[in-house]
Order: structure tokens, then sequence, then C-alpha cells
């Protein structure tokens, strides 16, 4: 067995077990990390940036955006919970970290007090050219003395469908070394990628608000980190635990607030969301035409430069300072935490109407 510390961030530890090693270590300037990242010199993963605090402005938009959208948000939680609970006999909730994570809580609570479902639920992190974090997924099958079978990958989104190809890679060759049976199929609330691997209730390009934050909605966690000065072969994937932000952490506070609406609308009979195959086919269709055209008539050499989707826009935003932000509706409500956070970095912001995603950031 793997020697581990229980550890749940800022969240109960019955919401989530945080497979990482926590590291106490002196965190670089964000900005100069950037530079670093540009200049080819290191890689986000192999250093610890500070995150700083959101502004009180943007604070106010991120609490506007859940009261905007918790109750979307909650129906596709439901609906999300739903397929899982009527598709898998058995089941453990293993979320990728950072931005699953508070979709992998919501969905234990969802489970548990809506279908009276007690699932465990892990959260590990899953790095783009690195691979899965194979000694947590070990972690999980020896306590949960299963062959994998049961395992549900959860994440918030897709944008490219980027995450959905490397889980299906990194974990096909986890099976095969460890003849294991783990799903490679990831199940997230909105497939705005349309990739054909993922599990879905909807194909909408929304702002799911926890989007917008990153440590103070995800547990008070940093980004994962790895680099063999801090992660040996036999540890976890590595994070920094934030507790100088406790009074800023609004983790618990936003699941609240869609649970509140879970709670509600189970109080009725619903018919819960789908995603049908045809539907889903168009979209990848639709999206890859697109990428495809866009990229030849902008001259942008590989889709890396692509951010498309809200959620990715944002999130480019928060980490990155891109050469500019494409609209399909400017006075969009879901487009304002992009307006602001492409005002405060001076990103110019273009409209551009035929295109299948609301929003997509575009880097040098």
């Amino acid at each position: 067995m793997i020697h581990y510390t229980p550890f749940s961030g800022s969240y109960p530890p019955t919401d989530v077990t945080l497979l990482f090693k926590l590291i106490p270590v002196e965190p670089v300037n964000l900005f100069d990390n950037n530079r670093q990242n540009l200049s080819g010199m290191r890689c986000l993963h192999e250093l610890l940036t500070v995150e700083p605090l959101p502004s009180a402005k943007y604070v106010d938009i991120f609490f506007q955006t859940v009261q905007h959208n918790k109750q979307k948000l909650a129906y596709h939680v439901l609906s999300l919970a739903y397929l899982l609970h009527t598709t898998k006999e058995k089941l453990t909730l293993v979320s990728l970290a950072r931005a699953g994570t508070p979709i992998g809580v919501l969905l234990k609570r969802t489970l548990q007090d809506i279908f009276q479902r007690t699932v465990p639920h892990y959260s590990l992190a899953l790095l783009r050219e690195k691979g899965i974090d194979e000694n947590a997924l070990r972690y999980i099958l020896e306590v949960e003395e299963t062959n994998g079978s049961d395992i549900a990958f959860i994440d918030a989104w897709t944008g490219k469908g980027i995450l959905t190809r490397e889980l299906h890679k990194w974990v096909s060759l986890f099976n095969h070394h460890f003849n294991t049976c783990i799903p490679t199929k990831l199940w997230v609330i909105a497939n705005v990628s349309g990739s054909s691997t993922v599990n879905a209730v909807t194909l909408e390009d929304y702002v799911i608000p926890s989007a917008l934050l990153n440590a103070t909605v995800s547990g008070l966690t940093s980004h994962t980190i790895l680099h063999r000065r801090y992660i040996g072969l036999e540890d976890f994937f590595g994070c920094q635990f934030y507790q100088h932000y406790r009074e800023q952490d609004v983790s618990l506070w936003y699941i609240e607030q869609v649970m509140n609406e879970v709670y509600k609308l189970a109080k009725n009979p619903i018919s819960y969301a789908t995603v049908s195959t045809e539907a889903k086919n168009q979209r990848q269709q639709d999206n890859a035409s697109f990428m495809e055209h866009f990229m030849r008539q902008a001259q942008i050499a590989h889709s890396n430069y692509l951010y498309p989707s809200i959620g990715e826009t944002i999130r480019v935003l928060l980490r990155d300072a891109p050469k500019k932000i494409l609209v399909k509706w400017p006075n969009a409500t879901d487009l304002v935490p992009i307006q602001y956070l492409a005002e405060e970095k001076q990103i110019p912001i273009e409209v551009f109407n035929n295109m299948p995603y609301q929003a997509v950031g575009i880097m040098n």
C-alpha cells in the first residue's frame, strides 16, 4: 500500500479524497513563471506559482455568475448523477483536478442525497503529455479492492477534446501494464467539443461558475506540480495547500449554492437532460470544420494556440496573456468574466459570429 496521509483541502473528508503530495515550498511569481514557460525553460507543472487573489470586482462577477447559472448547473449535475446512477452498478468517482473537483463533489452529494447512493470520490491529476498519476490510480484500486471497472473519470467541460484523448491514451497504457479494466471514457457536464468518448448531459458552451476562480473554489489547492526535486517514484503528483487564503475561500459556499438548487429541482419529477449520438457527432464535425477553416484563415500553425469554449478562454486568461479573444455574441451575460479579464490584461476582443463556440482564446 502506498503511504498516504488523508487530505481533502478545505472540503470535508466526506466530500473528496485529494490524492496529492503536499509540497511546502516557496512559490515563484506567476509572471516570472509565465516568461519561463514562453521561453521554453520550464513547464507550469514544474513550478509552484503564486496564484494572486482576484480583485473584489472580479469576485463580484463570480457571485453574479453563480446566481445566474446555478439553476442550470444544478439541473445538469442532477442529470449527470442520474446517468451515472443508472449506468454504473458499482461506482467510484475520480475527478480530474482542479476543474473536475467541484463537479465531483456535487455529483457525490447528489448521488448520496437524491439517489441514496454512497460512493467514494477521489481527485487526482492528469497532465498533458506527462500522463495520469499512476500511483494515485493504484492507490484507488487497492483501497476499493477493484479492477477499476467501477471508475468514472469526472471533469467539468471539454474544449478541443485534448484532455479526453490524453485520458484515453494514458489509462489504456495503465490497463495494459497493470492488467486492469478502467474505462477510458470521461464524464462531464458540458461536452462542448462533441468528443465521441465523453458522456455528458449538454453540448452547450456556457460558463460553469467554478471556471472563474482557481484555488479559492477548488478546496484551496494549487495547480498540479510534477518535478523530480519534489516528487519521487512512489509519490503522488504534488500540490500546495493555500491555507493562507481561507478567508477568501468559497469552495463550500459554491457547493452549497448549487446543491440548494439540486434539492429544489428534485422535489418534483423532471425530465433529465441527455445528449444524442447524432447531436454529439454533429457538434464534433462543426468544431473540426471551424478549427480547420479558422487556422488556415488566420495562419495558425497548430491547434495548441487555440483555446475554444468559454471555460478554456477564461482559464487561459487567468494564467496567461493571450494574443486576442474571439467572442460570438459580445453582449452575452456568460461573457462578462471574459470581458473583464481581457480588459484588465488589455487583450483585444474581436466579434466572430461564424463559430460553434461562444469564445476562443488565441495565444501567440
